[in-house]
């Protein structure tokens, strides 16, 4: 489920220099919440990046949203790429 469980990835991605993490992805309530909570715990910064990401129904989505908002900043993709000066698609 998490992309840290018995893995050296937090090991890695400090050797590389990396504190935060943008959460993207299928499976919100699941995947997604189990690599951010871990990543959380790892002592990451962690963005959760709320229409990259999507589950089975839109109350599972917004569940999972509300479960991870103490532990991620909770961003649209539009405001992320405002922030970081990033490219737009055409109107």
């Amino acid at each position: 489920m998490s992309a840290f469980h018995g893995s050296s990835f937090p090991d890695r991605l400090r050797e590389i220099g990396v504190e935060a993490l943008v959460f993207t992805g299928m499976a919100t309530n699941y995947c997604v919440m189990a690599t951010l909570l871990d990543a959380y715990d790892h002592g990451f910064d962690c963005l959760l990046v709320e229409d990259a990401t999507a589950t089975l129904t839109e109350a599972m989505q917004s569940g999972a949203i509300d479960f991870v908002a103490p532990f991620a900043r909770v961003a649209t993709t539009d405001a992320l790429l405002d922030e970081i000066g990033g490219p737009r698609a055409p109107a």
